[in-house]
């Protein structure tokens, strides 16, 4: 099962690594609701450390699909349209989502109150 009290996050990806300028890290984050919508956002940061996220990131500025659950594995449907692409997800635990496609795990973190 996943959870619904946090969000769920990959780990940071570095972009733009030159000399000149600081790195620049990509954290792109997942929360899930009861009703069949994830909604997803992401941060800058020059800090590989996670960044924490809050439950309005992801109202005000993220965009949403619906996901399935079929056992242990969980799937989003792009921009919640029935013929739209799938994206396959491994559900390792209910701390952890890995992507099919590129083995990338998603761990949960909990809202901070």
């Amino acid at each position: 099962m996943i959870r619904f009290d946090g969000y769920y996050i990959f780990e940071p990806v570095l972009y733009q690594e030159r000399k000149e300028h600081p790195p620049n890290y990509l954290n792109m984050a997942y929360s899930f609701n009861k009703n069949g919508i994830v909604r997803y956002t992401n941060k800058w940061s020059t800090e590989k450390s996670e960044i924490l996220f809050t439950e309005k990131d992801f109202n005000d500025n993220s965009d949403k699909n619906c996901y399935k659950i079929n056992g242990q594995e969980i799937y989003f449907i792009d921009n919640c349209k029935k013929n739209e692409y799938k994206f396959f997800y491994d559900i390792i635990s209910e701390n952890e989502i890995k992507y099919r496609e590129s083995g990338d795990i998603m761990k949960f973190v909990p809202w901070k109150k």
